[in-house]
């Protein structure tokens, strides 16, 4: 059987934080990725690591946390990558750059570099936004990933709801840039909608940190110019 995972980020504790991983700890997230591979992989079997297992291999913890990772695991190195220590590459098959295999039944499967990849989801994301059709869970969490590490690169958003679910999700106030002011009520409701079902939103008593929020939001708007709300 092959496998192919990445971005481990073991031994990375704001890890969680960025990427919004549902762990307390990185003790406890270390348990959880320990138990779901070993009770998923034998060590017969292949597992691709497409990129950043950690951010170095120098770690005494690190080594022997791989070393109990169960299958015959070959890297294709991230940037995060450090293989310079010998014991660390010791625990591995294989260790690339780039790697082409192929599967059982013969098709090609091609392991691109973390640019490449970076790129390919680029593509997949600015489809899914161009399009005027909403986004399904799993489409919007792809974009959501997306948007959390790159937000800078983010294309146009076709669709008013998805750039506020967005922003209220991930709280990158630069897609705020993309709002007018007459947007603000929408992402009132979607607060209220998200937070609180207050079912008269006039009366709606924000909580301090969302409160915040939309000053910040507003102080975006007001900057960037975009105030098309005329007393």
């Amino acid at each position: 059987m092959k496998y192919y995972i990445s971005d481990l980020h073991l031994f990375h504790e704001n890890a969680i934080k960025f990427d919004h991983r549902p762990f307390a700890s990185i003790q406890e997230m270390h348990e959880v990725i320990l138990k779901n591979w070993n009770d998923r992989v034998t060590n017969g079997d292949f597992v691709y690591i497409l990129g950043d297992v950690s951010l170095r291999g120098k770690n005494e913890d690190l080594i022997a946390f791989v070393a109990c990772l169960k299958g015959r695991k070959v890297l294709i190195r991230g940037n995060h990558d450090d293989v310079s220590d010998y014991r660390y590459q010791q625990l591995f098959t294989e260790i690339c750059d780039y790697k082409e295999i192929y599967d059982s039944i013969g098709k090609e499967n091609v392991i691109q570099t973390e640019a490449e990849a970076k790129d390919t989801v680029y593509t997949i994301v600015k489809q899914l936004l161009s399009g005027s059709r909403p986004l399904s869970e799993r489409q919007y969490a792809l974009v959501h990933a997306f948007v959390c590490d790159d937000v800078c690169d983010l294309p146009d958003i076709a669709s008013k709801n998805t750039l506020i679910r967005l922003l209220i999700n991930t709280k990158k106030l630069t897609l705020a840039d993309r709002l007018n002011l007459s947007d603000v009520m929408i992402l009132v409701d979607e607060l209220n909608y998200c937070n609180y079902n207050n079912s008269n939103p006039k009366k709606l008593n924000l909580k301090n940190q969302d409160r915040k929020f939309l000053t910040a939001v507003l102080d975006r708007i007001f900057q960037s110019g975009k105030c098309d709300i005329r007393t």
